[in-house]
Protein backbone atom coordinates (compact mmCIF):
# COMPACT_ATOMS: atom_id res chain seq x y z
CA UNK A 1 0.00 0.00 0.00
CA UNK A 2 2.89 2.84 0.68
CA UNK A 3 4.20 1.60 -2.82
CA UNK A 4 1.38 2.33 -4.17
CA UNK A 5 0.78 5.64 -2.70
CA UNK A 6 4.46 6.87 -3.35
CA UNK A 7 3.46 5.96 -6.90
CA UNK A 8 0.13 7.51 -7.18
CA UNK A 9 1.94 11.12 -5.56
CA UNK A 10 5.27 11.23 -7.78
CA UNK A 11 3.97 9.65 -11.18
CA UNK A 12 0.25 11.24 -11.21
CA UNK A 13 0.42 13.86 -9.40
CA UNK A 14 3.82 15.45 -9.54
CA UNK A 15 4.54 15.52 -5.51
CA UNK A 16 7.83 14.83 -4.10
CA UNK A 17 6.88 11.97 -1.54
CA UNK A 18 7.38 12.88 2.02
CA UNK A 19 7.23 10.48 4.72
CA UNK A 20 4.05 12.67 5.85
CA UNK A 21 2.45 12.61 1.86
CA UNK A 22 2.85 8.72 2.01
CA UNK A 23 1.22 7.86 5.39
CA UNK A 24 -1.12 10.77 4.94
CA UNK A 25 -2.12 9.31 1.63
CA UNK A 26 -1.85 5.23 2.60
CA UNK A 27 -4.13 6.18 5.27
CA UNK A 28 -6.63 7.51 2.52
CA UNK A 29 -6.17 4.67 0.41
CA UNK A 30 -7.32 2.31 2.74
CA UNK A 31 -10.31 4.18 3.83
CA UNK A 32 -11.15 3.78 0.35
CA UNK A 33 -10.14 0.33 0.38
CA UNK A 34 -12.70 -0.67 2.93
CA UNK A 35 -15.45 1.32 1.58
CA UNK A 36 -15.26 0.07 -1.95
CA UNK A 37 -15.84 -3.45 -0.25
CA UNK A 38 -18.46 -2.36 1.95
CA UNK A 39 -20.44 -1.31 -1.00
CA UNK A 40 -19.47 -4.78 -3.16
CA UNK A 41 -20.65 -6.73 -0.11
CA UNK A 42 -24.46 -5.00 -0.75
Amino acid sequence: MKCMAQEILENLLSITATKKNIRRLTAHLIVFEKELQQRTEK
